[in-house]
Order: structure tokens, then sequence, then C-alpha cells
């Protein structure tokens, strides 16, 4: 993992995280595959769900949300920049080469001074190292690097933002997918919060005056 430390607000200096796209881009070896670029940016106390809303342009992602009320702590996070599952017994051993192997790609830059700065990876797993027959609901390990993330305390706030970078990509079109994306998150406030709840489609409506099925199941 390389360290880049700077102090320079990405939020208002967008010409410079455009020249550092750029930078990070043409400075790459014969070596790189790709770079993950990880950016840790100082924000104004922000709501957490606020927050998801505004990462989430689009519809299915993933998400992580934890919160603990008595310390005033919170942490969100939206997207998915890498990640892996895994169904075996060494599941917590390949997790960390998982991660081992991201971080060494990983490019650090930004206010990495502030705690919950960095990449975080965030991760479920299930009882069992290995499904039991085919129709299980999860994989028994799930690792992800977020797109977005942020850390909320009662001493400050950070936003930390992951993008890939590659000999192929587009670095204006990347720099311009995260300015909207910076803009929606700097603007989000608990007001903005839209809880309407829309049903997904797979939902199948069924009636539910069948007492026999119902005696069954508690008997």
């Amino acid at each position: 993992m390389s360290i880049i430390p700077d102090r320079i607000n990405w939020l208002l200096h967008q010409q410079e995280l455009y020249q550092f796209l750029v930078t990070c881009q043409h400075n790459f070896t014969a070596q790189d595959s790709e770079r993950i670029i990880s950016f840790s940016q100082a924000l104004n106390p922000l709501d957490p769900l606020a927050f998801c809303q505004a990462a989430s342009p689009t519809k299915n992602q993933s998400y992580f949300y934890l919160e603990n009320p008595r310390k005033k702590q919170a942490i969100a996070a939206v997207g998915i920049t890498k990640s892996t599952t895994i169904d075996s017994p060494n599941r917590f051993l390949k997790s960390r080469k998982f991660v081992q192997s991201c971080l060494q790609k990983n490019i650090c830059t930004g206010d990495l001074q502030l705690p919950g700065s960095g990449p975080y990876f965030f991760c479920n797993f299930t009882f069992f190292d290995s499904p039991e027959n085919s129709d299980h609901l999860f994989p028994s390990a799930t690792i992800f690097l977020p797109i977005f993330y942020v850390y909320i305390s009662k001493k400050c706030c950070v936003l930390v933002a992951n993008f890939i970078v590659d000999f192929k990509r587009d670095i204006e079109l990347t720099f311009q997918e995260i300015q909207q994306q910076f803009k929606a998150i700097r603007n989000a406030t608990r007001s903005s919060i839209n809880l309407t709840f829309i049903p997904p489609e797979q939902l199948i409506r069924k009636a539910s005056d069948h007492l026999s099925n119902y005696q069954t199941s508690v008997i």
C-alpha cells in the first residue's frame, strides 16, 4: 500500500483531483494491472442515512451500516469497488489474502491523520464454512471494499472514496462520476432522506386465508 499524505480538499479543489488520477495512470509500470485509489476527506457532520441515499444513485447497491448511539459513532458504506465470495474451509485465510492483494494495489491520499481514514473492508460470514446443500442463500464469506464509506463520531466525520484506475480506464469519465457523487454527498442532509417504500418486483402476492397451513406450522 502506497501512502501519499495530502491536505488538499478534494471536494473543493477538483482540478487537483483530476490531475492526481491522470498522474496515477501515467505512473503505471509493466507489473501494474490496476490501482485502487483511496481518497480520505474530512466532512462536516452529516446523517449517515442521508449519506447512504445520496451515495446510492442506482438500485441494488450493497450496503453496510453500523451505529453505536452510546458512543455517538456510525459507519455507513455503499457500493462495491472490489469484492469476493468464498465457500471453503479456509475462508478466513482466503479472506485475508484477498484483502492483502487489494492493499498491494492501493494508493492512499487525503486526510489520513483522521480516525476512520484509509481503505476499510467489510465482510460477513455464515456459521458454516461451506454450503450444506445447493439451496443456501449466502456464501460462507463475503468481503468487499466499498466505493464510498463514511465514519462519523463526536470528534470528526470522514469520507473515504475508493476507485479503480487502470491502463484502459477513461480518466475523464471516472473524474465526472466522482465529481457527481462528491456533490451529492456534500449536499446530503437529514431532510433529504426519502422513506418511501417501493416493493421489489420479485415479491409475489399470495392469499393468507389458508388456516390449515398455519395450524400445521405451529403444532
